[in-house]
């Protein structure tokens, strides 16, 4: 899973590092670690973790008899040499509550079993991941246990839905329930309404509040994407798809977020918005979109081409002038990533891109209501 350690290294390291432990697996599982899958043999978990956050996954051998074959996951923050330990049960094919009183003695006879961190991946996954606090672990995944068939709180999505179901009472995620089709203020009328309906700021306005800030909203973001590509969560696909639309249409709040109650680090978060797109088209296979993801292509065509939008009209704001800089060169890094699949996203705008207000239309196309 890593290069080998000198014996400095590791001794460093087990005094240092957190531990992961996962026992009870058939010979033949599948194993992940931060995007890092492996099929393992006598295996006991990872050592030496970096503190932070990480996600652990594990799905059994396919020709185990399983009456879920899907992956599952453990999503945790790790403090300073924490150590978790979780143990799975053959007879409903889950793990146990994760325990924390794992002592040196249970480490050092484990130790045959565990393997490294990949220490060669963790800047990908910081990439990914850098914005996910454990609060953020906390209100969407609980004690942090997943698996790919968990519903959602608020999912409309019928497919979602189904799934779930024929599944059986599962875990769920709790994203930010918020409908896109209706993002205007309550008692809105006539051209504030229409003003609402291209540009999502109101609407990302409350949810930033409800979230606790723009870099929580961002992180929100991050944690889907991630149970998206680390389970093939369903249900946080849903959730994904509808926060990067709120992200992108969001013109206004992106331009001046000290308009929408944020403070001026509410760019920072743009920027990093950006090169955080740039890290998620990177990890994306690149058959995702004709096996795991069919037609996600399209959308994030039509959302990178909102937010080159939303950009490009920020720039022409004084107070993006002092960020130009960082933030095209943070968009090329994106338009490097797109290139990977095709796509010619194009620079950014000089700061006089005309509104985009004729683009609302398709799957977030605004609602027409009797007043």
């Amino acid at each position: 899973m890593t290069a080998a350690l000198t014996p400095d290294q590791a001794r460093a390291l087990w005094d240092a590092g957190c531990f992961a432990v996962l026992t009870g697996l058939p010979e033949g599982s599948e194993y992940g670690i931060d995007g890092v899958f492996n099929a393992v043999k006598a295996f006991s978990g990872t050592k030496f973790l970096p503190p932070g956050l990480h996600i652990l996954t594990w799905a059994p051998p396919s020709g185990a008899a399983s009456t879920l074959p899907l992956r599952s996951g453990y999503v945790h923050y790790f403090r300073p040499r924490e150590r978790i330990a979780l143990a799975w049960d053959s007879s409903n094919e889950d793990v146990g509550a994760p325990r924390t009183d794992v002592s040196d003695a249970e480490l050092r006879a484990l130790d045959p079993g565990l393997a490294p961190y990949p220490f060669a991946q963790l800047a990908s996954w910081k990439a990914l991941s850098g914005a996910v606090t454990p609060a953020i672990v906390q209100r969407v995944l609980g004690d942090g246990r997943v698996d790919g068939l968990a519903g959602a709180e608020g999912e409309t999505d019928p497919e979602v839905a189904a799934l779930a179901g024929a599944a059986g009472p599962l875990r769920s995620l709790h994203f930010p329930v918020f409908d896109l089709k209706r993002s205007w203020r309550d008692g809105a009328t006539g051209d504030d309404r229409t003003k609402w309906v291209a540009d999502k700021s109101v609407l990302w306005e409350q949810v930033v509040a409800d979230v606790g800030g723009p870099a929580a909203l961002l992180g929100t973001l991050q944690l889907a994407f991630i149970l998206v590509l680390n389970i093939w969560s369903w249900a946080a696909l849903g959730a994904y798809r509808r926060l990067l639309v709120l992200l992108t249409r969001s013109a206004s709040a992106t331009a001046a977020p000290e308009s929408h109650g944020a403070g001026a680090q509410a760019r920072e978060v743009s920027i990093d918005l950006v090169t955080t797109l740039a890290a998620q088209l990177d990890a994306l296979p690149l058959t995702a979109f004709q096996t795991e993801l069919p037609d996600l292509d399209v959308f994030y065509q039509d959302e990178l081409e909102a937010l080159r939008k939303s950009l490009g009209r920020a720039l022409g704001s004084p107070g993006w002038w002092a960020l130009a800089p960082r933030l095209r060169a943070a968009w090329a890094g994106l338009e490097k990533s797109a290139g990977r699949f095709g796509w010619a996203l194009g620079p950014l705008p000089a700061g006089d891109e005309d509104s985009d207000e004729d683009d609302e239309d398709g799957e977030y196309a605004p609602v027409v209501v009797e007043t």
